[in-house]
């Protein structure tokens, strides 16, 4: 970790210890435990705070359908949405998490989580410029080493890129049975293939969770003089998806860029996007696999991301970051949109 980096404990009444030990489970009978934690402090003030978040939970998306942030049920842990249960026997249940980034930000480390039937994430960044480079790849994710991974070098993203995090969940008879759960009747009930496994508010390993942890820094902030430096704001447009050549994506009889404080979607946006009329702007999308926009090709559609004011459409490219319904949001930045 970058010494120029460290997170901030202000002290007083305890805020920072919650100790979530994810390999423990219920035996039944009373168990023993002896925890440790270690704290080592900078000498001088840090040029940037360290924060853990989930670095990909803006938008997410069950199985290629995108879930809106007031869909009924429970909020999963972590997110803003109400993640659909993997079903009984599922071996392949996909769920991507993205986050558009308005400020420019540097990366020091990932920590991918989820329970038993995690198999395996994927980080991927799309750059404003369009470029996509794999930051991460955890092929076999092991559920009873909780790893964190550390880049050789910080990964600076600018304002304006997108971070994708692609997880697998296998809820199949030879997954389940690599794990051993015979300390308890109650574990070996709980962790069976025949069962729906639920994303909750609050979980018990034989629960899942979609958790794509980072640890970064906001690079113009300083901690002596919190607020926003200069963040791009985020803009919402409608428009229809239009193919063009080697797999590119334009979004086309645009409307103007609407400010907006939000990169999820919600039913009631969309609605009243139907009824918002088109434009004449043009916007090429960048980072739209993840939508499969070859379903949706001249629909109208509605974007959303992180908009600057004062330049033209036509240099702006849009980062897809959420699409719903046959409706897409962007994320617009200097020179480009990010959705």
């Amino acid at each position: 970790m970058a010494k120029a980096a460290a997170k901030l404990l202000k002290g007083g009444k305890n805020m920072y210890l919650n100790f979530n030990v994810p390999t423990y489970e219920t035996t039944g009978k009373p168990e023993t435990d002896r925890s440790a934690i270690a704290f080592w402090f900078q000498p001088a003030p840090p040029e940037h705070q360290l924060f853990r978040i989930n670095g990909a939970g803006e938008t997410i998306l069950a199985n290629g359908k995108e879930l809106l942030t007031d869909d009924p049920g429970v909020k999963a842990e972590g997110t803003h949405v109400a993640i659909p249960a993997i079903p009984p026997f599922a071996e392949n249940y996909e769920l991507i998490g993205m986050t558009a980034y308005p400020e420019a930000v540097t990366i020091y480390q990932f920590q991918p989580h989820a329970h038993y039937r995690g198999r395996d994430f994927m980080y991927t960044v799309v750059y404003p410029d369009g470029r996509e480079e794999a930051l991460l790849s955890v092929p076999k994710y092991d559920h009873r080493w909780q790893m964190a991974y550390e880049p050789e070098s910080p990964v600076k993203l600018p304002a304006g890129s997108k971070l994708v995090v692609t997880a697998h969940y296998d809820n199949s008879m030879m997954h389940m049975n690599m794990h051993d759960h015979r300390n308890s009747m109650m574990n070996m009930q709980n962790h069976t293939a025949e069962k729906e496994v639920y994303f909750r508010d609050q979980n018990q390993s034989w629960d899942e969770m979609f958790t794509p942890f980072i640890q970064l820094s906001i690079d113009d902030q300083n901690p002596a003089k919190p607020g926003k430096n200069g963040a791009l704001e985020i803009g919402e447009v409608v428009g229809c998806l239009e193919p063009g050549s080697s797999g590119t994506w334009t979004l086309s009889h645009a409307s103007e860029a609407a400010i907006s404080d939000t990169q999820g979607t919600t039913s009631v946006a969309l609605k009243a996007a139907k009824a918002k009329p088109l434009g004449t702007q043009r916007y090429p999308l960048l980072g739209t696999s993840a939508f499969h926009p070859a379903d949706h090709q001249w629909r109208e559609s509605r974007g959303e991301g992180s908009a600057h004011r004062g330049l033209e459409p036509d240099s702006h490219q849009c980062d897809v970051a959420a699409a719903g319904r046959g409706r897409v949001r962007e994320a617009m930045t200097e020179g480009n949109a990010s959705t």
